[in-house]
């Protein structure tokens, strides 16, 4: 065990200190540790692994259950993904350990904090281990006991699901150092009795309780890492006071909010990343005057910006310098490479705003003698692009992409694949996208980057005006915006007093 601790204390994480998170609904504490990634990395995980196997064999002895679960079964349920590969290396050593075959053993999840949805209700043999990975208050634990046992008797089971105890934590996130007394907000989540030189924390089972049955679960640990915890209800770091209990506003801290599973933080740990402009990029003039910019919230493919612009708009406003931009291209970099005799083929999504641009380009650099492929691929088929235009992107000898704007990089992406897929490698010939035209550039430097590496020559990325309209949110995802939304919609269902 010591081994362990000095294993995880060497493993380079992150800590979060003097912080302000919320966890779950109903506590908030003042230090933040990013452990999931621990759970992921096979290094760590085999050792827990290899430590929970031993515990849990032991129960199944000392309980005179290994009969049982010899016939019926066994199934380790964890919590949430981050917790499948500890849980496949725990059923890997019980079934050495137990000498059975790999069907008797099953491993199952649950999903979302809230409503703790079981992944495959289907596989619950009839002897189960609880394991979570990452715990706090061991309410979780609690809650999936509860909700295993819902599961098992919905699917029509007339045997009883037994649940081995102590149910098995990780990692315990513990309010201070450890200690044997009861503090009054560990009392509030139902603490009954700490036992921590045993590594033990009994807590009660309200679900199972009756009027005169208390119930009570054993919670083990594995390691413990100490934060601050405060009651939400009256958190001294969102209402700070000093010792005569006068409101100390400007020392109040920050809240930050996790994901649904409390283990990863809502926050980028680092400043943003801007992407470089060259000197000439830097130097080119464009004119916004009357362009129609709309602030808000604006969402394309699934990401999530403040500002908009209307492409046509700006394009009609700036015609003549874009012009001047294209001209510049086609007596520089675009001469040294094009030949007369070249066939050029010019892709891009289907919609609206990115006509004229398109015409454009066509005219300017390729004197209009490219063909035009518009492809929507949310609509139409990769067979179908293959069947309809594979001859003549084979044919082709440079193939552009050109789009008004590029913003989350998805309409490439998506194009990318197509052409990917239909495009024959030969030896000695380099076949893809040649490169990239866009009138505007909002994208992150990742999106730029992404796109550049599938380029056949990653000097062909092309844009006249580049815009730093960073986005911090997560690919996929609803803004900070919409979740505060939600969450205060949600409050002003559940309380009386907001208005």
């Amino acid at each position: 065990m010591e081994s362990l601790v000095t294993t995880v204390e060497d493993l380079p994480g992150f800590k979060i200190q003097k912080s302000h998170f919320r966890i779950g609904s109903k506590i908030h504490i003042t230090d933040f540790y990013y452990a999931k990634r621990f759970f992921q990395n096979g290094f760590f995980a085999s050792r827990i692994a290899f430590l929970l196997a031993r515990d849990i064999y032991d129960r199944i002895i000392e309980t005179d259950r290994l009969n049982d679960v010899k016939t019926n079964g066994l199934t380790l349920v964890g919590y949430e993904m981050y917790s499948v590969l500890l849980l496949s290396l725990v059923d890997r050593f019980l079934r050495a350990k137990l000498h059975i075959s790999g069907d008797k053993i099953t491993h199952n999840l649950f999903e979302d904090a809230e409503s703790l949805n079981l992944c495959k209700a289907f596989n619950v043999k009839r002897n189960a281990v609880i394991i979570v990975p990452i715990a706090t208050t061991f309410s979780t634990a609690i809650k999936i006991e509860e909700r295993l046992k819902q599961s098992w008797a919905q699917n029509g089971n007339s045997s009883k699901l037994y649940i081995f105890e102590p149910h098995f934590n990780v990692l315990y996130i513990s309010n201070g150092p450890l200690s044997d007394d009861l503090g009054t907000i560990e009392d509030m989540f139902g603490w009954d009795k700490k036992r921590t030189g045993e590594k033990e924390i009994v807590v009660r089972a309200f679900f199972d309780e009756t009027s005169v049955k208390k119930a009570t679960r054993i919670q083990r640990f594995y390691l413990n890492v100490p934060t601050e915890w405060h009651n939400i209800e009256d958190c001294k770091l969102c209402a700070p006071v000093d010792a005569d209990e006068n409101e100390l506003p400007l020392t109040e801290r920050a809240l930050y909010e996790t994901d649904r599973t409390a283990v990863t933080p809502s926050i980028i740990f680092e400043p943003p990343r801007g992407r470089l402009f060259t000197e000439e990029e830097r130097g080119r003039r464009y004119n916004f005057q009357g362009v129609a910019i709309a602030y808000g919230h604006h969402m394309r493919n699934n990401r999530h910006f403040l500002y908009a612009i209307d492409t046509e708009d700006f394009l009609e406003k700036n015609k003549i310098e874009v012009e001047k931009w294209l001209l510049g291209l086609e007596n520089g970099e675009m001469k040294l490479g094009l030949r007369e005799s070249d066939r050029v083929i010019i892709i891009s999504t289907c919609h609206y705003s990115n006509a004229a641009f398109i015409n454009l380009i066509n005219e300017r650099l390729f004197a209009g003698s490219a063909n035009i492929i518009h492809y929507d691929p949310a609509y139409d088929y990769i067979q179908n692009f293959r069947m309809v235009y594979g001859r003549e992107l084979n044919a082709a000898n440079r193939i552009y992409f050109v789009d008004d704007a590029l913003k989350s990089g998805s309409a490439f992406e998506k194009i990318y694949y197509f052409l990917d897929n239909t495009l024959i490698q030969t030896p000695n010939v380099s076949r893809g996208v040649s490169g990239c035209f866009f009138l505007v550039n909002m994208g992150q430097s990742f999106t730029y980057q992404s796109i550049k590496k599938r380029l056949v020559s990653q000097q062909g990325m092309y844009a006249f005006a580049n815009l730093h309209l960073y986005t911090s949110l997560k690919h996929d995802e609803v803004s900070p915006l919409e979740l505060e939304e939600a969450r205060y919609l949600r409050l002003s269902e559940t309380h009386s007093w907001i208005a």
